[in-house]
């Protein structure tokens, strides 16, 4: 039976002609376009469950209450050992990551990516080796496990097993154990890893065993049903303590992220890498919804508008003997071939478009994915969806004409058809406006991130990462001098934090004569002379830092006063009126909220807010101070006259080996750091205006199908109007007027909605447009322009038509 309703739907299907192709093409565009977002959100929500037991598995982080809730991605050291032996997890491993110079034979190599980790790694996270043993290599002082790249960006074709590599401190590390590539699906980034023993021999006992350095990314098994909110509670409780007790009223509390979470809700500081967004993935899921609906109902809409071509048909069927149910499922086998025919056409369309959307949306998808088990049950349940989707209504429609009504070629007509096929199109045409209105905002707000001044200047900036603070302070002011000898450098400066970086560090400010006046989560940052000058931030009122008060600071008692900088917010918070009235005042800054541990701090200038990351982030109280260095890794600024990007790296590569001990450092340019801040936004501006117009296409479609289908049904009503004087605009007119209606109708019934959902996206911004009237109002218009072009195409093939046969035989 179902092979006679298999070749019942290969003659309708080809009785149709060229309606069947506008119905398919419109169906295979929407389809190719969803299939690209599953894959994206298939790819995207997979990451990190390949591990063993992924969902007993969590990475321990730690919030700052009292630091504006500053959640870091990395924890001390003891921390996760001490949650093992207390049994409050069933096991634990520590990862720290650091940027070495190491030696290869007679090369150097600067690695960013190198891990140190306990010798339990394996047993937790899953690698695959290659060759040699990973437990052995981490358990050696002297072992060294790197990835299959890194053993042929050293090695080339030689054995890498057994090679040696010579660590900054000259101290030899033998290759035991090579493993694959990490995969593309995982949080994690490295290119190599050593045991902790190998950490130790580097940098001592300190770091391990201290409880306020924040470095070690820490991961749990848990228990079998383990309340996860319940542990947290009990791992703050213990964790808490040992901190409060080295600063006391210090507030904190740590959270347990599910690995397979970490890539779309991981946005703690330190992270391994730039994760992904899960806002981002339901405005994807939110387009499959809509162009799904645009696509299924233009079918819908087509199929029930064309039943009258097909009425006598049904009649003879019903005649013969076909009951109801037969002939809902002929019509559902013709669902099924039609849809399988989209569906061939949009999956070859994906495969053909897969490397140009790696491309354009930066993503990583790969052929190899198609074969993976949920993506196949995705499509298989998309599939089924839209088969039922598209074919259950026209089939129990059609199924229900009156055998009277039938032979008499009635088909679906009378008001309910007229008002479905209008409703189908109006929802149609609102999706599409709205798609319109909410990506011409978002295309806005990208342009506005890029054009709203930041309170510094980004552009012609070399910024150098992760120096060691200590010598980069020390040697800057001969290194700076050497420097600036050059026409092509105009300032170089030094920071611990620099703009388009999280800041890590807080104190408390108090007014040292109006103890009431005080500003708490107060961002401090240790810069060097010149550094507003050379980052375009600007003073408004006093001096920079002096060369000579680095020394000062650096070396001053508690009881000594050291010079600050405060911005305008703090100056706006302690209550001062100008910013020439706080040049001058002393200030306490506290390191704690109960102020236990104080300095004395003397404004010697006022100077303008600056966005310390992205406009996501409110302006903050910031203090600066120099010489007094909290953090292990400092950055370098250096600007450069416009065009000499590279004159300028030569020169710095040129005298770095006379004045650091350490090799040339990773370097990139502030307005690329700057840009990378809002790639996620960027990467989802630009998928959601590409499947906007790939839904327009889609509604084009629909409504080519329709104005054709109307059209061939009026023949002799446009011959008749020909014949009586009626030109080219007056039939364009009579065809697409319903068409226009609808399209004012559905702006006005969607503008409300999409006001909303506009405004719903922007506020995460501190800095965003406002409604954008223009698009509201350039919408429907392009619209109807692309309604009007359809139906004056439609129109023209109509004078085409010999009128004497159509008035003869219609």
């Amino acid at each position: 039976m179902f092979w006679h309703y298999l070749h019942s739907a290969l003659l309708a299907v080809k009785a149709q002609g060229k309606y069947t192709i506008i119905n398919i093409l419109g169906l295979a565009v929407g389809l190719c376009a969803t299939l690209i977002l599953l894959l994206i959100i298939v790819s995207e929500t997979g990451f990190d469950t390949y591990h063993p037991q992924h969902q007993r598995l969590a990475r321990l982080e730690i919030v700052f209450d009292s630091m504006d809730n500053t959640q870091v991605a990395a924890i001390a050291g003891p921390m996760g050992q001490l949650l093992v032996e207390k049994g409050l997890v069933a096991d634990g491993t520590r990862l720290t990551r650091r940027t070495l110079n190491l030696r290869v034979g007679k090369r150097q190599y600067l690695e960013p990516n190198v891990v140190f980790a306990d010798t339990n790694l394996a047993d937790m996270l899953h690698f695959d080796t290659l060759a040699g043993d990973i437990h052995q290599a981490l358990t050696r002082p002297e072992g060294l496990v790197i990835t299959q790249s890194t053993a042929k960006r050293w090695f080339g074709a030689q054995q890498p097993l057994n090679q040696r590599v010579m660590m900054p401190t000259g101290e030899p590390m033998q290759v035991l154990a090579v493993i694959a590539d990490l995969p593309r699906n995982t949080h994690l980034q490295l290119d190599m890893i050593a045991g902790m023993a190998s950490l130790e021999a580097i940098e001592g006992r300190g770091g391990l065993e201290s409880w306020m350095r924040n470095d070690f990314y820490t991961y749990v098994r848990l228990a079998d049903h383990v309340q996860r909110q319940q542990l947290e509670q009990r791992i703050t409780d213990l964790l808490s303590q040992p901190i409060q007790q080295i600063v006391p009223d210090f507030t904190l509390h740590f959270v347990l992220q599910p690995i397979s979470d970490i890539h779309l809700h991981g946005h703690a500081m330190n992270e391994f890498k730039v994760n992904g967004d899960a806002r981002q993935m339901s405005i994807f899921a939110s387009l499959i919804a809509v162009i799904l609906f645009i696509a299924i109902f233009n079918y819908i809409n087509f199929a029930t508008a064309t039943a009258g071509r097909r009425a006598k048909e049904i009649g003879v069927r019903q005649v013969v003997g076909a009951t109801r149910s037969m002939m809902v499922n002929q019509f559902m086998c013709e669902s099924l071939l039609l849809v399988f025919i989209a569906f061939t056409v949009a999956l070859i369309g994906m495969l053909l478009l897969l490397p140009w959307v790696n491309t354009a949306f930066d993503q990583s998808l790969q052929f190899s994915m198609l074969w993976d088990l949920r993506w196949f049950i995705w499509m298989f349940g998309l599939f089924m969806l839209v088969v039922l989707g598209a074919g259950f209504y026209p089939a129990l429609v059609l199924s229900a004409i009156p055998t009277l009504a039938a032979l008499r070629g009635a088909g679906f007509k009378g008001k309910s058809g007229h008002w479905f096929r209008r409703s189908v199109l109006f929802c149609q045409l609102a999706c599409a406006i709205g798609l319109a209105i909410l990506g011409g905002h978002i295309y806005a707000q990208i342009r506005l991130i890029e054009q709203t001044p930041l309170g510094y200047e980004q552009q012609d900036k070399l910024v150098f990462s992760d120096i060691d603070s200590r010598e980069l302070f020390a040697t800057l002011p001969m290194f700076s001098q050497q420097l600036q000898r050059s026409s092509n450098i105009k300032q170089v400066a030094a920071a611990e934090f620099i703009p388009s970086q999280q800041h890590g560090n807080v104190v408390s400010l108090r007014s040292a004569t109006q103890h009431q006046l005080s500003v708490e989560n107060v961002l401090i940052d240790t810069v060097s002379s010149d550094f507003f000058a050379t980052m375009g931030i600007k003073l408004l009122a006093g001096r920079e830092f002096l060369p000579q008060e680095h020394e000062l600071s650096a070396n001053a008692t508690s009881n000594e006063s050291i010079p600050v900088i405060i911005n305008k917010t703090v100056l706006v918070a302690l209550g001062y009126s100008t910013a020439k009235e706080a040049i001058g005042q002393q200030l306490t800054l506290g390191w704690d909220p109960s102020f236990d541990t104080v300095n004395l701090g003397r404004i010697v200038a006022v100077v303008d807010d600056y966005y310390t990351t992205s406009l996501k982030a409110p302006l903050r109280p910031m203090v600066f101070v120099t010489g007094n260095v909290l953090q292990a890794k400092s950055q370098l600024v250096v600007s450069f006259d416009a065009g000499h990007y590279l004159d300028t790296l030569a020169q710095l590569r040129t005298l770095w080996a006379s004045r650091f001990s350490s090799n040339f450092p990773r370097y990139q340019l502030l307005s690329s750091r700057v840009s990378a801040l809002y790639r996620q936004d960027r990467l989802g501006s630009n998928m959601v205006n590409l499947f906007n117009l790939l839904a327009l296409l889609v509604v084009t479609f629909g409504v080519l199908g329709l104005c054709s289908f109307s059209a061939q049904r009026r023949l002799k009503e446009f011959a008749l109007r020909q014949l009586m004087g009626a030109g080219v605009l007056d039939l364009c007119w009579i065809l697409g007027r319903e068409f226009l209606v609808l399209v004012l109708v559905a702006w006005s019934a969607i503008i409300l909605p999409t006001w909303w959902l506009t405004e719903h996206w922007l506020v995460q911004f501190m800095v965003h447009v406002g409604a954008q009237w223009w698009l509201y109002l350039l919408a429907p218009f392009l619209l109807m322009g692309m309604i009007a072009l359809v139906v004056v195409g439609v129109v023209k093939l109509l004078g085409h038509v010999n009128l004497a046969r159509v008035l003869r035989t219609e």
